[in-house]
């Protein structure tokens, strides 16, 4: 399911209670298996933009009842996948079609109804222009998605914690993950900004993330600027900021 990140709905800004938090584990994550949509950069576009392309397999399906919780889980943590979309054929279409991505277009329509968002709120989506990937894409069943951003994933899940929503709740909304695991992102969820874009380029692995947890913002950030400069950040520079 979608869930995703910039121009999203604010949180409550709430602290979360720690205690469940503070001595969680963190999961190692699986390596993400490389897919054919890798190369294909995120985009924004307005959702008054997007349609439903035919293609779609469940292009004819109308909303569900689970539809208002997705549309929270995105208001609240973000967007974790990016639509699959294809440009729009002649005058009857769209500007964007979507490939894959329905029931999010349907829970962002509902945050329109609800007044949260514009008409033309941003969504984060892949466009593909490639036919043989626009029918792979078309057809790809939820259990074969592409992964999510890890960094997307710990972001939402501390917005949710936020929202004071427990590890089982978070675990339903994001969905694919079990509560252990959303405990474990939890834990991550308050590292600095600069960490975490880090750990998104590969300059600071998930373990020395793990371990700059325990340090003050500051040190976060000057060991992230190292990771930026050097291109990448040493566990012992990690371990002796920890130790020390």
């Amino acid at each position: 399911m979608g869930l995703h990140s910039g121009g999203m709905g604010p949180p409550a800004c709430v602290e979360p209670p720690m205690s469940d938090q503070t001595n969680a584990t963190v999961p190692e994550p699986q390596p993400l298996a490389s897919t054919a949509f890798d190369h294909i950069p995120d985009a924004f576009v307005p959702l008054d933009q997007i349609g439903v392309a035919p293609e779609n397999l469940r292009a004819d399906d109308e909303t569900d009842e689970e539809i208002p919780q997705l549309a929270d889980t995105l208001f609240y943590a973000g967007q974790v996948h990016a639509l699959f979309v294809r440009p729009g054929k002649g005058r009857k279409e769209a500007r964007f079609m979507a490939l894959d991505g329905r029931r999010r277009r349907y829970a962002w329509l509902h945050n329109v109804d609800l007044g949260r968002v514009a008409a033309d709120h941003p969504v984060r989506v892949k466009i593909i222009e490639d036919k043989q990937l626009q029918i792979a894409a078309a057809t790809l069943p939820n259990t074969e998605q592409q992964p999510p951003d890890l960094v997307h994933v710990i972001r939402a899940t501390g917005r949710l914690v936020k929202r004071k929503m427990s590890p089982a709740e978070i675990a339903k909304a994001l969905g694919g993950y079990s509560a252990k695991e959303v405990a474990g992102w939890a834990a991550l969820a308050d590292l600095e900004d600069d960490v975490l874009d880090g750990l998104r380029a590969g300059k600071i692995t998930l373990r020395q993330a793990k371990l700059m947890t325990k340090l003050s913002p500051q040190d976060q950030r000057q060991l992230a600027e190292q990771a930026r400069i050097y291109g990448r950040l040493y566990d012992d520079a990690v371990r002796q900021r920890v130790n020390g």
